[in-house]
């Protein structure tokens, strides 16, 4: 059961999962958790199969040193790849990113 009703009690299927025949054919194992968790729809967890190799070999760490970011050209920049939605808050934007990224 996926669903219980607060009401009466009752418990039915009302949840559906919907995904492509490739990842479903990678599905391992699919549980549905005994704990409402503040709702009336009981959570699913799906565990899959994945085909990542995560070997120490082909994983690439990836380090960036603030200090010697160039944050004038960084600010002139950022207007040009920021949504115009947004512009709006750019100074917040930046504030924020150069204030806890330094």
């Amino acid at each position: 059961m996926t669903y219980k009703s607060f009401t009466n009690g009752t418990k039915d299927f009302l949840d559906l999962i919907f995904c492509s025949t490739s990842l479903y054919s990678k599905f391992v194992n699919l549980n549905v958790i005994d704990n409402l968790m503040y709702s009336n729809h009981y959570p699913i967890l799906i565990e899959y199969e994945t085909s990542l190799n995560l070997n120490n070999d082909t994983i690439i760490e990836k380090k960036f040193d603030f200090r010697r970011a160039n944050w004038i050209e960084f600010s002139n920049e950022l207007p040009t790849l920021i949504p115009e939605g947004i512009k709006e808050n750019l100074s917040k934007i930046n504030e924020f990113i150069t204030t806890n990224l330094i």
